[in-house]
């Protein structure tokens, strides 16, 4: 009797220390764009200005974090590229040594990482140290639909598997070059994720979704498909301070540019595959936070700096007020960029794209670097003809659009439930009958049917071959003082 009773003690202690939820923290931050080096902007806290941000104030908080945890997972959301000039200064290669550093276990493939073409984002990929993981589940090649990237990862840590997806926005072809996704087709998500739950559930302990769609796609991502237990997305740029929970899915996002890192603590049972409690929280980075600092890193970004600061760090002109950016309405750096193509290759009207503008820029001296910052892609200034009868077409449609608002110089526009009523270009009311002429970026002219509802004709598109960031910091040399301005040009009932 008394040797059931040992046996069946033995039996309840190893059942009860099985059962006892082991700790993992998930790491994560997303849409750096090569922003590698601490950037000075309005702190968004105090509204004074500071210097926030850079890699070496990330690495070195990961780092932090990573000593004090006996478990953790390093999650990278995508867009390392176009931002910083340093990556179009090395087509992409200078955040594979900023990823060197930080050893992401897993990296998301966002939209920015095609600006450079598919070639140069497998150079990239080659060139990661093994430990990162570069992937998309939904990202295949067109003609015979093979996967192009890893699609998921399991990963073990002390007793703790983690199953990790990567999916990336299936608007991927409206937001990218049409040229640099020759033979790629995205596939939907929703159906990826659910047989990847499906598949999963009892063979890992924590599902995860790594994505780079934004927080509104992940939200409805969650909906969709129970089972997810964490989602940690990009694209949006969203500051989830705490992150959010949809269901039982906890979806967080750190930002962007480096200025935040994010965590999700989680209490795992491993006997019944599930997260028992999850946590998130996001802390701000730099100096002025106490931010420690990775010296690795700080050897990598003066490297970095020392190649691209002899060319860019020249001042070409002032600012009399900061230039700042809209994305969802006119903005004063919008009509400087507009009215500036419009004058230089003698055009009607500028048109301009608000999400080509990357940064805002304060008052006080410009550099070079600033402008490229501005305008990282390095498109062409390019010429397009249509007809008032187009114009008004296009002012009707942009009407229904939400996000990405087009910026104008030359234009003033009034709209009634969804119609023109009034029409001016450089103050005269516009002819159906005439033809005008439209300075923009090659961008826009390759994503026109998006921006206007239809597709252009060849015939009717000249293109410079001249990059408009030249095209802008030309303007500023000539200009030395640049005084921002609004026009209200765009009135909707």
């Amino acid at each position: 009797m008394r040797k059931i009773a040992f046996l069946l003690w033995i039996a309840l202690t190893i059942t009860s220390q099985a059962a006892k939820p082991l700790n993992l923290s998930i790491f994560h931050y997303n849409d750096e764009h090569s922003f590698n080096s601490p950037q000075i902007v309005k702190n968004r806290a105090t509204g004074k200005i500071d210097t926030v941000g850079g890699s070496i104030y990330l690495a070195g908080q990961v780092a932090k974090w990573r000593s004090e945890c006996e478990r953790s997972l390093l999650l990278d959301a995508g867009d390392e590229f176009t931002g910083g000039p340093i990556s179009a200064f090395t087509q992409g290669k200078s955040q594979s040594d900023i990823l060197k550093v930080l050893k992401p276990d897993m990296m998301c493939l966002g939209n920015h990482e095609f600006d450079y073409g598919l070639s140069a984002l497998k150079a990239f990929q080659f060139s990661l140290d093994s430990a990162t993981t570069l992937a998309s589940a939904n990202i295949i090649q067109r003609d015979n639909s093979d996967p192009l990237f890893t699609a998921a990862k399991v990963f073990d840590r002390k007793g703790v598997k983690i199953g990790v997806l990567a999916l990336t926005t299936e608007g991927l072809g409206e937001l990218v070059h049409p040229s640099s996704l020759k033979n790629i087709s995205v596939v939907p998500v929703e159906p990826i994720a659910r047989a990847f739950v499906d598949s999963m559930r009892k063979k890992v302990d924590v599902i995860a979704c790594l994505t780079h769609q934004g927080v509104y796609d992940d939200s409805v991502l969650a909906a969709h498909v129970p089972g997810i237990d964490v989602i940690v997305g990009g694209h949006s740029h969203t500051y989830l301070v705490n992150g959010v929970k949809v269901n039982s899915t906890q979806i967080v996002q750190a930002g962007n540019y480096g200025y935040y890192l994010g965590r999700v603590d989680l209490l795992v049972d491993t006997t019944t595959h599930s997260v028992v409690q999850s946590t998130a929280s996001t802390v701000p980075l730099g100096q002025s936070y106490g931010s420690p600092v990775d010296s690795n890193m700080v050897k990598v970004v003066n490297e970095q700096e020392a190649l691209v600061s002899k060319a860019l760090d020249k001042e070409v002109g002032s600012l009399t007020d900061d230039f700042k950016r809209m994305f969802s309405g006119e903005s004063n750096v919008g009509n400087w960029v507009c009215e500036t193509l419009k004058r230089r290759i003698s055009c009607d009207i500028g048109l301009y794209n608000s999400g080509g503008i990357r940064v805002d820029i304060l008052a006080g001296k410009v550099t070079k670097r600033h402008l490229w910052s501005m305008e990282p892609f390095g498109n062409s200034t390019t010429k397009v003809t249509v007809t008032g009868k187009d114009l008004v077409k296009m002012m009707e449609f942009r009407s229904t659009q939400l996000g990405d608002f087009i910026q104008t110089s030359g234009l003033k526009v009034q709209i009634k439930n969804k119609k023109v009523v009034s029409l001016e270009v450089n103050g005269v009311a516009v002819d159906p009958s005439k033809k005008y002429s439209i300075a923009t970026n090659s961008y826009v002219v390759a994503q026109w049917d998006k921006y206007f509802g239809f597709k252009l004709d060849p015939s009717v598109v000249v293109d410079t071959g001249m990059p408009t960031r030249e095209t802008l910091i030309t303007e500023f040399e000539e200009a030395k003082t640049v005084t921002p301005k609004l026009t209200n040009w765009w009135h909707v009932e």
